[in-house]
């Protein structure tokens, strides 16, 4: 992100690449809930978008504490959080049918 304040150009390819990417939540993540709960997939979706209204709300009280004027340790938690989320992904979510019956 400190490359992209400096340059108009980076700050652009960088905008877009994250919008990009925030597009796929929301067009991979009902396709997996279904593969994964079946037919108890539609109930659970709204209760797990829910979460991101409640970070949201998490994220502007972020902003407007004092971390918010030390904008490069904001983005570095972020980016520490979005570390675990991917290290997650990769070595602890399982794609698997999940069997809700027993």
């Amino acid at each position: 992100m400190v490359l992209a304040a400096s340059n108009k150009w980076w700050y652009a390819l960088w905008v877009c690449l994250s919008v990009w990417c925030e597009a796929g939540h929301f067009t991979i993540f009902p396709n997996v809930l279904k593969k994964i709960y079946g037919d108890i997939a539609a109930s659970l979706y709204g209760v797990f978008m829910s979460f991101t209204g409640a970070l949201s709300l998490l994220m502007i009280g972020l902003l407007a504490s004092r971390l918010g004027t030390m904008y490069v340790w904001f983005f570095e938690i972020c980016a520490i959080f979005n570390a675990i989320s991917l290290a997650i992904l990769i070595f602890v979510f399982d794609e698997t049918k999940f069997d809700y019956e027993e």
